[in-house]
């Protein structure tokens, strides 16, 4: 007769310990191979922020746009202007098991800055994510509201 533990052969406590550390290894070559992942996102071209400037002397302003390299654009007497965003391409996003998202990649678009000055001082400044959030008018143009 095999000898019992607590009701329990050695053979069954063998096979049990056995399975438990089957488990346990398929569960550590499971997530050793999932692991994390990234995702490049797709090239964003260059493409243009239709904007309306409404102040009391439009003409006086200047808007400075810093994306990776500045440009100054003049504002005209109906404050509508177009501003040039360079392509870019967002970060990287990181990924667990490749189905739950870690992290975002970094957008450049709320690095990047549009200022508006008059006379060198600075009236308002916003990123080009919040520029293109701002609401349209009825010819598509982004409506910057600045306080004299």
């Amino acid at each position: 007769m095999p000898r019992q533990v607590f009701g329990w052969t050695m053979r069954d406590v063998a096979q049990t310990q056995f399975r438990s550390a089957f488990v346990v290894a398929a569960l550590c070559l499971m997530f050793d191979s999932a692991g994390c992942s990234y995702a490049l996102p797709t090239f964003t071209p260059s493409s243009a922020e239709r904007v309306r400037i409404l102040a009391k002397s439009p003409r006086l302003l200047v808007i400075h746009v810093d994306a990776g390299h500045k440009v100054d654009y003049p504002v005209p007497a109906d404050g509508r202007l177009t501003v040039g965003v360079p392509a870019y391409r967002r970060g990287c996003s990181v990924y667990l098991l490749n189905e739950v998202k870690v992290s975002n990649g970094a957008d450049p678009l709320k690095a990047w800055t549009v200022t508006v000055t008059s006379g060198g001082k600075v009236m308002r400044a916003l990123s080009l994510r919040q520029v293109s959030r701002l609401a349209t008018d009825a010819e598509g143009f982004h409506l910057l509201k600045i306080a004299d």
